[in-house]
Order: C-alpha cells, then sequence, then structure tokens
C-alpha cells in the first residue's frame, strides 16, 4: 500500500464503489511505482495468485540435446493433488499387463497399477544407473512410488528421486516448441523452463491415455 493521505469526509461511511476505489489508488508496485495504466487492483490480485502458483516437480529423464548438452525432462504435479510417497513398497505382479505397468499395490485396502512413465511416454532415456555404486558394484534396489490417490481411479508412477518443490515464479514459459514424445504431449498442458524442461501434468488426459492404450494393449 502506498503512504499516501486520503482526506475521507468526517462522520460518513464511504460506500463500497467508493471504498475499491480508493484501494485502486493506493495500489502500488513493489518498488513504489504506479500500476500500468488500465490494470485494475483485481487484476493485480489475479496476477499474485497466478505467480504463486505451486507444483511437484517429478524428473522422468535426462536427455540428451543435439549439442549433446544433457537437460532434465519433468513432470509438474499439482501441489493440492491428493498424493503420498511410499518408500520401499510391495509390488505384485500380474502376466500378461502392458510393459509399463510395473504391478499393483495395495493401500489401505485400495488396489492401485504401478506405471512406469517413461516406458508409457516412449521416452529414451541416458539416466545413470542409480543402483550402481560409485566403484561399480550393485546397491540395493531401494523403490519409491508416488501415489496419486484419486477417488474413481487411482495409481502410483515409480520414482527415480525425491519430488521439488517448484513455484511458477522461479520458472519461465516455454517459447520455442519442445520436441516430446506424442504420447507426453498428449498428457500436459503448459511447458515452463528452469534448468530444464517442466510440462505441466494433465492427470485428466493422462487417464484417457491410459485407458485407451490398456484397452488397445
Amino acid at each position: 500500500m502506498g503512504n499516501a493521505a486520503i482526506k475521507f469526509p468526517e462522520n460518513s461511511l464511504l460506500k463500497p464503489s467508493e471504498a475499491f476505489a480508493l484501494l485502486q489508488e493506493l495500489s502500488v508496485n513493489d518498488d513504489g511505482s504506479a500500476p500500468p495504466e488500465g490494470k485494475t487492483f483485481e487484476a493485480r490480485q489475479n496476477d499474485l495468485q497466478l505467480n504463486s502458483k505451486e507444483w511437484f516437480g517429478v524428473s522422468l529423464a535426462t536427455l540428451q540435446q543435439a549439442t549433446d548438452t544433457p537437460y532434465q525432462l519433468g513432470l509438474l504435479i499439482a501441489a493440492d493433488l491428493h498424493k503420498e510417497l511410499i518408500h520401499n513398497p510391495v509390488i505384485c505382479q500380474v502376466p500378461f499387463c502392458p510393459t509399463w505397468i510395473e504391478g499393483f499395490i495395495n493401500v489401505r485396502g485400495r488396489v492401485a497399477p504401478v506405471l512406469n512413465l517413461q516406458k508409457f511416454f516412449q521416452i529414451q532415456a541416458n539416466n545413470e544407473d542409480l543402483n550402481t555404486a560409485p566403484n561399480g558394484s550393485k546397491k540395493p534396489r531401494v523403490r519409491q512410488l508416488l501415489y496419486i490417490d484419486l477417488q474413481s481411479n487411482p495409481f502410483a508412477i515409480e520414482l527415480s528421486g525425491f519430488p521439488e518443490k517448484i513455484m511458477q515464479r522461479a520458472v519461465r514459459v516455454n517459447e520455442n516448441q519442445a520436441e516430446l514424445p506424442p504420447l507426453l504431449q498428449d498428457c500436459i498442458g503448459q511447458t515452463y523452463v528452469l534448468n530444464g524442461l517442466w510440462c505441466e501434468w494433465n492427470i485428466d488426459a493422462f487417464q484417457r491415455r491410459v485407458s485407451e492404450m490398456y484397452n488397445t494393449g
């Protein structure tokens, strides 16, 4: 708020429209300058809400660019989506499933498929073997799942690393045409740049594609 002095008529009440007009008059930018012409107080509040959008970033793969520079490809999951981490789960494998279904887990009596997103999206990754120690020996495999608790069709995805919190104000919109696998392109919205390429995950579109792929596979 600015420090401008506003004179009020003595012993009078402002109408709601007058109070709102005063709020607009007092609105200033963080640097003390006036807001852009035509930028209402309500519009500035909407901008603030947009810039405070929050996701959890899940890494999909490390890919190679044409310049041989590796970059990270990941999904952005809405922070308010019901989800939980499951450490070293018991996964029941079922024969004759598509290759992108690792098996099924039981979470408090609810059975959910475990999906391998790299296989589903047909991503050719150059990831290091995370189960290999620096001396070349194999480490015990520690599996982590992200369980997404949708009311009708819950599912889990296998993680290669711990999800990280990402704020919209920390990223910039990707203005270039991203060359992504067609299946992945069908299941995302906006893409962003932050030490790699991050894709806003459209869960509804993803579930539709999973159903189609399962029924045709």
